[in-house]
């Protein structure tokens, strides 16, 4: 059985914008499914996490508010630079954790060992690249709550299906690929192996993470 995580939250004040409750909030634990072995990959989807958990304290409600209508100006402004803010960090988070995770895929020889794997990855990247672009392009102060709702249902997928079906296969790949002393057609043998016996078992996973602890940030 798949183990919940929860993730607790040390209260701010409510007044302070959720630009600055990051002091105030640890570090978020990144699930154990989710964990690839790859230090800088680990590393970027833990700040994903974080920036999911603080999307979600832009908006006082961002669930059930249709739309930014009944709040003040001040904080339609407010909650706008916050997101914008956010939107900046993720778009240059985006292009040097993609980039990481492209040159894993060269220096494992994985383009060589399996070249369909790598392009339905990198699709999957220009993908969720071009829908934080399109949130960037839809700006609109009194609509920051659906955008929220966007972005949050982005990085929620990103998290459940994009992680656990491309990003902990291509580790490991990359450790199957260079075992010390195989060869690439070795490590094309046990790749072919472990897409025949692991692709079940990773979109069982990508089924499962994420429905429980996300809805703990």
């Amino acid at each position: 059985m798949m183990k919940v995580h929860e993730i607790s939250i040390v209260s701010a004040p409510a007044s302070q914008p959720a630009a600055e409750l990051s002091a105030f909030l640890p570090a978020p634990e990144l699930p154990s499914e989710l964990k690839s072995g790859h230090p800088a990959i680990d590393a970027g989807h833990t700040h994903l996490l974080a920036s999911i958990s603080g999307l979600r304290r832009i908006c006082i409600d961002h669930v059930a508010l249709p739309d930014c209508t009944g709040c003040s100006l001040s904080t339609r402004k407010q909650c706008e630079e916050q997101l914008i803010a956010m939107l900046g960090d993720l778009l240059a988070f985006v292009l040097d954790h993609f980039r990481i995770e492209a040159e894993i895929m060269r220096d494992s020889l994985l383009l060589l060992v399996d070249r369909d794997v790598c392009e339905a990855h990198m699709e999957d990247h220009a993908v969720i690249s071009g829908k934080v672009q399109e949130v960037v392009a839809a700006l609109d102060p009194l609509n920051t709550v659906g955008l929220i709702r966007d972005l949050d249902a982005l990085l929620a997928q990103w998290m459940q299906n994009h992680i656990a079906l491309h990003d902990v296969a291509l580790v490991r790949c990359d450790h199957a690929s260079n075992p010390g002393t195989g060869s690439v057609k070795a490590a094309a043998a046990t790749q072919a192996q472990r897409r025949k016996g692991k692709q079940g078992q990773r979109e069982a996973v990508a089924m499962k993470v994420g429905h429980g602890w996300l809805r703990k940030l």
